[in-house]
């Protein structure tokens, strides 16, 4: 299933249930959303794209080597078992 589909249904269940929620991508990677957080870790290292439901500004707060910015798609090379925070707003 590609990332983009399984975002897609991960935004349709959090909108069904109104918590947070975090899920496991198809490449193994932990991501948390929920709360005004973002959360990824990466278990093999590489690219993760994560597609959000709207544009938010996004404020890094561990792990990750980018700006602050107002995006909807984030776009992160990671390394493996690394974990990036992100403040959305």
């Amino acid at each position: 299933m590609s990332n983009r589909i399984f975002q897609s249904v991960i935004v349709q269940m959090k909108d069904a249930t109104d918590r947070q929620i975090g899920v496991i991508d198809s490449d193994g990677n932990v991501i948390y959303c929920g709360e005004g957080f973002l959360a990824v870790h990466s278990i093999n290292g590489g690219e993760v794209k994560i597609t959000l439901p709207q544009r938010y500004k996004i404020k890094p707060l561990l792990g990750a080597d980018i700006d602050e910015c107002e995006t909807d798609t984030l776009t992160l090379n990671m390394k493996e078992f690394d974990t990036a925070v992100f403040e959305l707003d």
